[in-house]
């Protein structure tokens, strides 16, 4: 017995000796490292891109297809006037509508009394012979502009009035009893240069008309006031002292373009309709672009991250314990079964003294 315990002993050692030698052989754990892990780590980043490929390609395509329409069916409701810059708009301004290089501002002023300044012949009626001005306060209903601008610099000016607040862009709008205004609603501003911003040459635009002197130009809608009952000016401005709302009850007649939405389209007549496919084609182009590079970026982390480029050392250590766990526990079966053999062998000899070896492994056990 003292044979073989001396005999597992010396086994014990041998193999932790193996196993300390296992563990600092730096060529078994790159051939390890080389020939068994990164060959199966490489068939995984294979089937791991096909798969990748086959799902995240059709998770793609679906946000592709999600992306686009959710692009177009929000654009039916862009009102902006400028797809790049915020603005602030105007005070009073109801609507802003945007159409190619074309946008339009509506503003609505409330009913009030205004001082205005008038060509002295035009309120005497003799207008060919008097040349200096005369300021009246005349009581006003509401009175809408509609100011165009193309590539967001000032273009025209438009003018209507009201006896009700805006509801919808087809309520109709009336020609001013006021001259220098064309039948459809354009004001004539002369040599007006305004500059600024949709928000400044809005305001400024507006306040020059108020501050302009009315004159026999286009006075058309200037004569039409006796078919509303308004005699002239004077009367005008004793009837808005005593009660400056009476301008309210009055029937206008319609302009020639008698909506807002008519001058709208009197506006943009013109205007190019952008091509829709066409955008939605280079939208689609774009998205397709960008989804594109996204999957590339998700593929290429896997084909550039290079397991052998990780240092053999994990694999050493994690070698050199299991062949020293591996070998404790066979020294440990060695000799459990050394010993079985030992003692099965004096329990025959009892018996018969003829043993004989079932094989060449066992000629040692054999006396």
């Amino acid at each position: 017995m003292t044979e073989l315990i001396q005999r597992h002993k010396s086994l014990k050692e041998a193999a932790c000796l193996a196993a300390e030698e296992v563990k600092t052989n730096k060529e078994l754990a790159e051939a390890i490292l080389s020939q068994v892990i990164i060959e199966c780590m490489k068939r995984y980043q294979l089937k791991l891109g096909v798969g990748v490929n086959d799902s995240v390609s059709d998770l793609l395509d679906n946000f592709k297809q999600t992306i686009t329409e959710y692009v177009f069916s929000s654009a039916d409701s862009w009102r902006s006037a400028s797809a790049e810059i915020p603005i602030l708009y105007p005070r009073g301004c109801r609507f802003c509508y945007t159409h190619g290089a074309t946008t339009i501002v509506v503003i609505e002023e409330e009913p009030k009394i205004r001082s205005l300044t008038f060509n002295a012949g035009i309120l005497d009626q003799d207008y060919f012979t008097a040349y200096d001005s005369r300021r009246v306060s005349l009581a006003l209903p509401y009175v809408v502009f509609l100011v165009e601008f193309k590539c967001e610099k000032f273009s025209n000016l438009y003018c209507g009035w009201r006896t009700k607040p805006l509801y919808a862009l087809d309520d109709i709008i009336y020609r001013p009893l006021l001259p220098n205004i064309h039948e459809h609603g354009q004001v004539c501003l002369g040599r007006s240069r305004i500059q600024g911003n949709v928000t400044m040459a809005s305001e400024l635009v507006i306040t020059e008309f108020w501050n302009s002197q009315f004159n026999n130009d286009l006075s058309d809608g200037w004569w039409a006031k006796e078919k509303v009952g308004i005699l002239d000016a004077n009367q005008w401005q004793q009837w808005s002292e005593d009660n400056p709302l009476f301008i309210l009850q009055k029937d206008f007649s319609p302009l020639r373009n008698n909506t807002v939405q008519h001058v709208i389209d009197l506006v943009c007549k013109y205007e190019d309709t952008p091509d829709q496919r066409s955008f939605r084609h280079k939208l689609s182009g774009e998205i397709d672009g960008c989804v594109e590079g996204l999957f590339q970026k998700i593929t290429r982390y896997f084909h550039k991250n290079k397991f052998e480029k990780h240092y053999p050392k994990d694999v050493s250590e994690s070698l050199g314990k299991a062949t020293k766990e591996a070998t404790a526990d066979l020294a440990d079966v060695v000799f459990a079964l050394e010993s079985e053999i030992k003692a099965f062998k004096e329990q025959v000899g009892e018996k018969n003294n003829t043993l004989y070896p079932a094989g060449e492994l066992w000629d040692e056990y054999y006396s």
